[in-house]
């Protein structure tokens, strides 16, 4: 007889893993709740569409395709719609597959610093946010812009301060 305690494999304890199990931070809970308010059109849903803009209010950055794959694994409704369960559950459980590394962040402004100076014009802001990689629409790009200490160009690392202050 082997006296030996056997522990779960990885698969099995993903499996038990269920949201009551995942201790969440009232704050966090607060920001989903304030954040899905701002898109919920029926009591307790949203559209489908909308989820992109609902995680990038929570600070994630998702892609088209990772917005695609988010869509088809939550349970929306024939209507094109997402209840708030749904979305707190994807957020729980996926939130930190989206979340970018402020470097990678960074990098990417810096590419566009033409001067070395830590500073972007708007006008090369807002044209790279609305026509390169994840486009962002221009009341997103607007959005993010009234962040920034604007005299005509911003100043990244603060603007990226400010922005992941905002959604903490």
């Amino acid at each position: 007889m082997n006296s030996a305690i056997e522990e779960p494999s990885p698969t099995q304890a993903q499996r038990s893993l269920s949201l009551n199990d995942i201790t969440v931070p009232e704050e966090q809970k607060r920001e989903l709740k304030e954040a899905f308010g701002m898109f919920e059109t029926r009591k307790g849903k949203m559209s489908a569409k909308d989820l992109g803009p609902l995680l990038r209010c929570l600070g994630l950055n998702p892609s088209e395709r990772d917005l695609e794959e988010a869509r088809h694994e939550l349970d929306v409704s024939a209507k094109g719609r997402i209840s708030y369960a749904d979305v707190e559950r994807y957020v729980v459980t996926h939130g930190d597959v989206y979340a970018e590394e402020m470097e990678d962040i960074l990098e990417a402004f810096r590419v566009l610093d033409k001067c070395g100076n830590g500073k972007i014009s708007v006008t090369d802001f807002r044209r790279c946010m609305t026509t390169m990689g994840d486009r962002m629409s221009v009341d997103e790009v607007e959005e993010i812009i009234k962040y920034a200490k604007s005299d005509g160009f911003i100043e990244y690392e603060d603007l990226l301060r400010q922005l992941s202050e905002s959604t903490k």
